[in-house]
């Protein structure tokens, strides 16, 4: 996949797995190898599914402004990745706001691709949804707190 757009999306979580944590998000525009636009910030309480539809969003949403029209989307989230193609049903109900509104977004983008890669080839977008600072080496990144 060699397109001019690329986008990396992650979400994060200070829970283990509770319903109820604090999230965060992160995300990642870039055209030819430039970064265009960065997403890092609070997603408010949910769970790490909700982080990462809501980093996915956010992500869709720069996109839509930067008007990328062909763009290949990176995250590490199998499961959204495979929601958003339509290959899983979305089951749960806190989720399927999320998932539609990712769908509306998908229809103003004339081609998207998904990718799904590892946690190790995200670091970029996993180190904005831990709120670091992308500017510094990646391996100089410590978060300030452990996140699921």
């Amino acid at each position: 996949m060699n397109t001019d757009w690329e986008g990396w999306f992650d979400g994060a979580c200070s829970g283990n797995g509770e319903k109820d944590a604090a999230t965060h998000i992160g995300a990642l525009l870039r055209y030819k190898g430039e970064i265009r636009a960065q997403v890092s910030e609070s997603a408010g309480i949910g769970t790490s599914n909700t982080a990462e539809w809501k980093a996915l969003i956010a992500l869709l949403e720069v996109a839509i402004e930067h008007q990328a029209n062909d763009l290949t989307v990176f995250g590490d989230s199998q499961l959204v990745i495979k929601q958003i193609e339509g290959k899983y049903r979305v089951k749960k109900e806190h989720l399927k706001p999320l998932h539609q509104r990712a769908s509306r977004l998908l229809s103003q983008l004339p081609k998207v691709r998904f990718s799904w890669i590892p946690r190790e080839r995200n670091t970029l977008a996993d180190a904005l949804s831990k709120g670091l600072d992308i500017e510094r080496p990646i391996n100089s990144l410590t978060p300030s707190k452990k996140l699921c």
